[in-house]
């Protein structure tokens, strides 16, 4: 693990606001994306793996949950090339362990301690994974991705003096 770690009910709501107040969060969220060239850039290489009509999801995912970390406050730092692969050499040595895309399939992807902002991979989980417009392959892809996306941004963020994150993760859930 690497910060201290937003709390789920912070999550959640700043998730729920940036969905339903696209508008307002979308310069901030532009602006997250076009500073992260290197990590936008392996995103959509990524993406070229999935269908066409899951990119534009993956391109508001990646938004919002950098504007997760811009919210929590602090700095943002670019993300190399190496901080992706050390995210997607992590996640791929474990990546095996979750599947199968069944009932315990979140339930084994919080049982990885080191996950970084593990609220933020819970809320993916149950946002992704509510979607009935992605098959099951194309799910575990973006899941994966979006988990890289996660790890790699946390690595280089370095949270304001006033941030006040959890030292223990435990999984709440949040009904819908």
């Amino acid at each position: 693990m690497g910060n201290r770690h937003i709390p789920r009910s912070q999550v959640h709501d700043w998730i729920d606001d940036i969905d339903a107040n696209k508008a307002t969060h979308k310069a901030a969220i532009n602006y997250l994306l076009t500073s992260q060239r290197g990590l936008s850039r392996f995103v959509a290489t990524q993406a070229g793996q999935v269908a066409v009509g899951s990119r534009r999801k993956i391109l508001f995912i990646q938004g919002a949950i950098l504007r997760v970390f811009d919210l929590a406050s602090g700095k943002i730092g670019k993300v190399t090339r190496e901080r992706i692969a050390e995210a997607e050499e992590r996640i791929a040595a474990v990546a095996g362990d979750m599947l199968p895309l069944d009932d315990g399939f979140a339930s084994r992807v919080r049982t990885v301690e080191w996950r970084a902002q593990a609220h933020l991979v819970d809320e993916l989980l149950m946002s992704l994974f509510d979607d009935d417009e992605l098959d099951a392959r194309e799910l575990a892809k973006l899941f994966f991705l979006m988990w890289v996306v996660v790890e790699a941004v946390d690595a280089v963020w370095k949270p304001g003096a006033d941030f006040e994150g959890e030292t223990e993760y435990e999984y709440v859930h949040i009904e819908e």
